[in-house]
């Protein structure tokens, strides 16, 4: 080693060209202040080599409840429900706040028994609204059988969305309409920004499950177009232009969690067959 040293020092540069740790150009020890040397002295390494034996508060003494207490949440288990069916007339004020404030979701549609999954903007509108948006586009009377007004509080409502006709998720849509979910978290975003967001032990996951539907009548669609650009104006170039479809989706059942692990289920009335909407 000091062989090579020596030639190294004649041509200005450590073995092959680098610098030793610990020395300098010249091969000498690095002692200014400082600057301690960076190669371990092998007592040292020889020491650190052993492991040092558990002392009593460390993760090998400890009993798995105390060893994995990080991970459990701190909540009161005083009302905890595991699992609940929901059995409200109307969709929850908690899932319907949460769709109408949050706008991405994910969207996840299936063909040929092949997933896709594709993040997406959305906009919640009620049945009432939905109703209200068709009949006043439209100018039509409901059709006999067609859920009356008392009746249209009662459906948990639409999800409008906007997407290119070149895609595989709308190619998805037109072969398998009615296999389709939707998940929204409440990420605490918030379409007005000077609203406040919840606590994170009140945020929920929804994932509902329905039917995806294409807006066929160029004024409806395009009525849908405006009232989605207007609510999610920073995404205008996924909402209008050439190619650019509108579709809603129908939502059925609706399943939510919390922060807690609680799981609760609302389903629009089991025993009746989903409507499909009208004017579509």
């Amino acid at each position: 080693m000091g062989t090579l040293l020596e030639k190294e020092k004649k041509r200005g540069g450590g073995l092959l060209g680098l610098e030793m740790p610990g020395m300098d150009r010249d091969g000498e020890e690095n002692t200014e202040e400082g600057e301690p040397p960076l190669m371990m002295p092998a007592s040292t390494m020889a020491a650190s080599s052993k492991s040092p034996a558990p002392s009593s508060g460390s993760a090998a003494s400890l009993k798995p409840e105390e060893e994995w207490g990080n991970f459990q949440l701190s909540f009161d288990p005083a009302g905890y429900v595991r699992w609940e069916n929901v059995t409200s007339s109307t969709l929850p004020s908690q899932v319907v706040r949460t769709l109408c404030t949050a706008n991405h979701c994910v969207y996840a549609t299936a063909n040929n028994n092949i997933p896709h999954l594709s993040l997406m903007i959305f906009t919640y509108l009620s049945a009432i609204q939905d109703d209200d948006i068709c009949m006043r586009t439209l100018g039509n009377v409901p059709e006999p059988g067609s859920p009356s007004d008392g009746k249209s509080r009662h459906r948990p409502g639409v999800m409008i969305f906007s997407t290119r006709k070149d895609t595989k998720k709308f190619q998805d849509i037109i072969q398998n309409p009615t296999h389709v979910a939707v998940m929204v978290h409440d990420f605490g975003e918030r379409r007005n920004p000077d609203e406040k967001p919840p606590e994170e032990k009140d945020r929920i996951s929804i994932t509902m499950t329905g039917e995806m539907q294409t807006v066929h009548n160029a004024a409806l669609r395009e009525k849908y177009r405006v009232i989605h650009e207007q609510a999610n104006p920073t995404y205008s170039q996924f909402i209008k232009g050439e190619g650019v479809v509108i579709v809603k989706f129908v939502i059925r059942a609706v399943r939510w969690s919390n922060v807690r692990d609680e799981i609760k289920q609302w389903e629009f009335d089991p025993l009746t067959p989903l409507p499909l909407q009208r004017f579509v």
